[in-house]
């Protein structure tokens, strides 16, 4: 029951996002949000098994999580656990790199 916000964070803004431990402190969630705190903590267990890990926005404005090179899709229904070959098409991506 994360505390939800329409457009908390924007894909223009990257350079601005909060890095995992402010997005905790801020404690504001939008889907971009959402999705930014599942890369983030997929990223974190540092799996190589299921690296590389990115975020991506689809034309059809789905904030998705790819993992394993594509093949989980975490987010793509809050109801179902999707390990298909769902079709969508790749607007913007972003990886984030780990500093430890």
């Amino acid at each position: 029951m994360a505390p939800w916000q329409p457009y908390y964070l924007h894909w223009d803004d990257q350079t601005d996002w909060p890095d995992p431990w402010q997005l905790l402190n801020d404690n504001v969630y939008c889907d971009l949000a959402k999705a930014l705190g599942i890369l983030y903590t997929i990223t974190l267990l540092d799996r190589a098994d299921i690296a590389p890990v990115e975020l991506v926005l689809t034309t059809d404005e789905r904030n998705l999580v790819l993992a394993g090179q594509t093949k989980y899709i975490l987010n793509w229904n809050s109801e179902v656990i999707v390990n298909n070959n769902l079709k969508f098409v790749v607007q913007r991506k972003y990886q984030y790199q780990k500093i430890i």
